[in-house]
Order: C-alpha cells, then structure tokens, then sequence
C-alpha cells in the first residue's frame, strides 16, 4: 500500500507557494483532444461530448449533466429594464441573403421592441422587429437619413401578422437580396415585402428587449443567424429542435439560451453566448437572475420531445404523453395506458398524406413505446395520439 503525500502550502499575501514539493497540473487523459480531460468527459472518445457542450437531439448525454436529450432554457424579460446589448452589426445591415429565426412568448400591452438594431434609442439607421397591443407583429427599417422601409405589419395594409398573446411563436425573417423579404410565423408564410429602393442601415450595436418606452415583457428563446435565405422545408424542420452549429456553415450567429439553471440562483450569468463559430456574445444588463422573471427559466418551446396534453376530456390517470424529436430512427412513447384501452398514432406530412396509422397495442396486452421511423423523410409532420379518453395532435419535426 502506498503512502499517502503530504502536500504543505504556505499562504502568502502575494498567493501560493508550493513548499517541498513539484506542483503539477491536474494529472488525466484527453483521448479525444477536445480540451476536456476524463474526470470533467463523460465521453472521451468524441470531441463533441464534454462538459458544457451543447445538448443536441442525438440520443446522447452531450453536455455530461447525466440527462439525455433534456430541454433547455429560455429568458424571461421584465419589461422594466432587462436588455442585451451586442456589439456588432446586426446582420440584415449587411446586403444579401439572411435569415433571422427566434421563439417569442408575450401578451403586448404597448407598442414593444423585440429586437431594435442600434446601441441607442435614436429613431433612424436600425431594424426593429416589434408587436403592437393584441400581437400583431412588425417588420421594417429606417435608413441612415430616417425614411421608413416597412417591410410587414401594421403598417403595411397587405401585410398584417397576427401572433397568439402568452403562447410561443416561431417568428422566421428571410430576404433574398436586398429587397425581397418572406415571414414565416410558426413554420407558415405569413407575409411578404419588397422594399422597391433598398437603403440599409449601417448602425453598429443592436439590443434584444431594450428600448426606452418600449421595453419588452415575455419569454425569447432560440435565436438563429444565417448568412442565406433558407427554405420553408429547412426552417420546419428544424424549428422545434437543437442544431449542432458544427454541422451547419451558413448559421453566423446562434443563441441557445441555455444557460444556467431554470427559474434558479443564475447570480453573475449574464452573457448570452453565441455558439457560432463567431463567438458574438451578448452583455445583459438589469437582469434579477432569481426566481421566475428576469432569468433563465425553464419553459422552452425547443427541446427534443413533443408534449402530447389532453385536448378534450382526460384519462383517469391525468397523464401527458411525450415522443422524441429524433435525428436517429427512433420515435420514443412514454405513456402510461390502461389493460383495458386501445391507443392510436397516426401520422401526417405537411400536406396532410398520412405516413403512418396504426395500434400501438401489442398482441400480449402491452403498448409499444418505441416506433421505427427511419423512412420518414426530414420535415414537419402532425402527429395524433388517441385513446378511449380523448385525442391529442402535436407537431413533430424530423431534422435534418
């Protein structure tokens, strides 16, 4: 049996000095390179799972926190003055192709700015992405000499976008060029503009939440760059899950709000990473960072798993149902069904053709709770599960 090494420190004021002994660094392996030895790398193996990675739909425990594929967090707004404050330009500054895509949850009872593209509140040479009382949402700019370029919204007859008040939704922003824009609201082309003699602001700085007099009171999560205008096919099938920014060239800025631990004690976590090669961090500013408001919290419309809730009436046990977002062939069912009930899965495309319909009763009087979905091509699709009790439709998204 060894004996055990008896480390002496002395205690300076200046700092620590090693007495009688060779200081070495934490000793351990690093198989896989990634900068993460083997006590803090619950696989080293793969580069792309440590501690603190990001957590994707991928049937693996990514970040090592011992949870698989479990939701995130989003950021609660107080409406008072919480902000982000970012230091570059925002990118539809820039000429050509973009597209902005974020999850918001508010009830609006004032004009409110969701994203406002300048470090201050001059109104001239920004973007500003914002709702109206009642939720209808607007889109536009004013160039550097202050003329207005509205894009969508209240102000554009043609192109009014309702939102659902105290209820997540999927705003995406796509322009081609310098002129032609599409909205898509969860999943769905709203609206389109064309800005006929295009000016773009050229501002520096932009802030998420923070306008004085119209400062915004909700929820933001999941906010995407991308340097191209993507598809509708591309934004459905990824806009319910996690990406892995390591896969995806064109994505310039990414915010997964993720961070610390939700509705919790988040005390001096107040940068907004950027998980983009970019690294574009944001600075928070006022935010309580404890309790339910003014913090990471834990209701988040991105995760790896649809929620199935009862829609009509309730089984005796009140229970809720969940299926798996998969990158991996496998759509997982966690149910708690009665001996003496049938439960249905049905499942449609985005054009209503149904893909797959059957019992999830077996023969022996048990339910599956793993369905074979390899063939199913990626994108959004409708998923209903019924029983005796009541039946319950959820969107699915197959990712790339």
């Amino acid at each position: 049996m060894k004996k055990a090494t008896i480390f002496l420190f002395q205690i300076l004021v200046a700092g620590i000095l090693c007495l009688n002994v060779q200081c070495k660094r934490m000793t351990g392996n690093d198989s896989d390179n990634d900068g993460y030895l083997s006590v803090h790398d619950c696989n080293d193996a793969d580069g792309a799972i440590h501690a603190g990675a990001t957590e994707i739909c991928d049937g693996f425990d990514n970040d090592c926190d011992s949870l698989i594929d479990e939701q995130g967090n989003s950021l609660h707004f107080d409406g008072i003055d919480d902000g982000i404050f970012f230091s570059n330009k925002f990118l539809f500054h820039n000429p050509g192709d973009a597209t902005l895509e974020f999850w918001f949850k508010c009830n609006p009872k004032h004009h409110t700015a969701i994203l406002w593209t300048r470090p201050d509140d001059t109104d001239a040479n920004r973007f500003n992405i914002y709702l109206d009382p009642g939720g209808s949402l607007g889109v536009g700019y004013r160039d550097e000499d202050g003329i207005a370029h509205d894009i969508a919204g209240p102000l554009v007859v043609a192109g009014s976008i309702r939102t659902v008040p105290n209820t997540w939704n999927h705003l995406a922003i796509v322009r081609k060029g310098n002129s032609a824009y599409k909205i898509y609201m969860n999943g769905l082309l709203a609206a389109t503009g064309y800005d006929s003699s295009p000016n773009l602001p050229t501002a520096v700085g932009w802030k998420i939440g923070e306008r004085s007099g119209s400062m915004y009171n909700g929820y933001i999560d999941e906010i995407r760059f991308w340097n191209i205008a993507r598809t509708q096919a591309e934004i459905l099938a990824s806009m319910s899950v996690h990406i892995n920014p390591e896969n995806e060239s064109a994505l310039v800025g990414y915010y997964t709000f993720d961070q610390g631990a939700g509705n919790g004690e988040n005390t001096g976590l107040d940068s907004l990473i950027d998980l983009s090669s970019n690294h574009t961090n944001g600075v928070m500013k006022n935010f309580a960072l404890t309790g339910s408001t003014s913090n990471w919290v834990s209701p988040t419309p991105v995760s790896c798993f649809v929620t199935f809730r009862s829609h009509t009436g309730s089984d005796s046990l009140g229970q809720q149902f969940a299926v798996s977002n998969p990158s991996y062939g496998m759509l997982y069912l966690k149910h708690e069904f009665k001996p003496d009930e049938d439960a249905q899965l049905r499942i449609t495309d985005i054009d209503g053709k149904e893909v797959y319909n059957r019992s999830l009763k077996n023969p022996d009087g048990s339910f599956q709770s793993e369905i074979e979905i390899s063939r199913l091509k990626p994108g959004a699709y409708t998923v209903v599960l019924c029983n005796d009790y009541y039946a319950s439709t959820e969107r699915l998204v197959i990712p790339e």
